[in-house]
């Protein structure tokens, strides 16, 4: 859009003088403005990604289902070797008994009862499912409950 703006004003002030001149001054516009566009967003990207390494921007997580398939997963994650900008604040099981047994290095911060009430105070960015295949009403819970809140849902099923 640009470059068509930038190429009618030159046809306008009759800076081209032949139609090759059209042709040559079109093409050096658009590789101006493709190469500041491009340099540009890559020096934005780059910084950003920058930040995420050092861990000064990152996205709260929240774990919400059976303990036994939220540790296997955490320590997939931890394990990458790139940095997604995650912090991992604690999971929300869905088997109290299993939840106070459990020995993981993440905090049990509540039941599936107070989810939203959860996502608000912690300033939760991404909840992430992780059920198996037939707790399909426990999904449709969890769902209903996380629709007030405005999070990313990722839903993992294990069969």
């Amino acid at each position: 859009m640009g470059v068509s703006l930038l190429f009618l004003i030159n046809i306008f002030c009759l800076f081209a003088t032949s139609y090759n001149n059209y042709f040559q001054q079109f093409v050096v516009l658009f590789l101006f403005q493709f190469l500041l566009t491009i340099i540009s967003r890559y020096i934005y990207s780059a910084y950003l990604n920058r930040l995420k390494m050092t861990g000064k921007i990152f996205f709260n997580v929240l774990f919400v289902g059976r303990i036994q398939l939220i540790i296997p997963m955490l320590n997939e994650l931890n394990n990458q070797f790139s940095k997604q900008g995650n912090r991992f604040i604690g999971y929300v099981p869905i088997d109290e008994v299993l939840a106070a047994n459990s020995h993981s290095n993440l905090a049990c911060i509540g039941n599936m009862n107070n989810l939203p009430k959860i996502v608000d105070e912690n300033s939760i960015d991404d909840v992430i499912i992780l059920l198996n295949e037939n707790d399909q009403d426990i999904y449709k819970k969890v769902l209903h409950l996380l629709s007030v809140s405005n999070v990313n849902v990722k839903i993992n099923v294990e069969s």
